[in-house]
């Protein structure tokens, strides 16, 4: 079974790129930048609110209202995004809402983010957002309903490494998430690394030796 990132790219694909490229100006490679710092940034969002017991009822609220079908929809997200059309039950705008209740005073802060590792403009990114946020958003709610987790917070925690890892360089840090190495492999914090070590190691072997000799005299 796919993974998380997996299923969302699945549904982000080529086609829906260059349409989204042409719609709004932009490069395909920006685009496919764009969308590819998105989907982590959005489940790191769901990851960092996760222990927040208020916020996350109000992403679980959000994620009951969503249609698991729009995992497969992106293409009509797209065309829906000039129109204002809303994808919940009742009609409500709440899957909107989403990047606001994910991020909040952070928002612009991680739209620039996003703009910068892309080459896109700014005003794109919440475009995209209106496009993979659903997507994100439904590949969450399709795993819970499956079965691929007892819930939201052991589907998260089981995938936190690969969504971590796939963040643009500076996107942990705006959110508030511990992860080490952001300029190269954005891998998870793990054991201080031995070329840092060494230094003090060998400085601890001077001070005992120098010790030493000075009991001897």
């Amino acid at each position: 079974m796919a993974n998380l990132l997996e299923s969302i790219r699945e549904n982000l694909h080529p086609e829906l790129i260059g349409r989204a490229a042409r719609l709004l100006n932009e490069s395909e490679g920006g685009i496919s930048k764009a969308i590819g710092g998105l989907a982590p940034a959005l489940l790191a969002g769901f990851l960092e609110k996760n222990g927040d017991p208020a916020a996350r009822e109000e992403m679980l609220g959000v994620l009951r209202r969503i249609d698991p079908a729009l995992l497969h929809a992106a293409g009509k997200l797209l065309d829906d995004v000039a129109t204002g059309k809303t994808h919940v039950a009742g009609g409500s705008a709440d899957h909107r809402d989403l990047p606001d209740v994910l991020f909040g005073a952070k928002l612009p802060a991680v739209t620039h983010a996003i703009a910068a590792f892309s080459g896109v403009r700014v005003a794109t990114v919440p475009v995209l957002l209106e496009v993979v946020g659903p997507v994100t958003a439904a590949a969450l709610r399709q795993k819970i309903i499956a079965g691929a987790a007892a819930d939201l917070s052991g589907l998260l925690q089981n995938e936190k490494e690969g969504i971590f890892g796939a963040l643009p360089t500076g996107l942990a840090s705006i959110l508030g998430l511990t992860v080490a190495n952001e300029s190269g492999n954005n891998t998870l914090a793990a054991a201080p690394r031995r070329e840092i070590l060494w230094p003090f190691l060998l400085l601890a072997g001077l001070g005992g030796g120098i010790l030493f000799y000075l009991k001897s005299c």
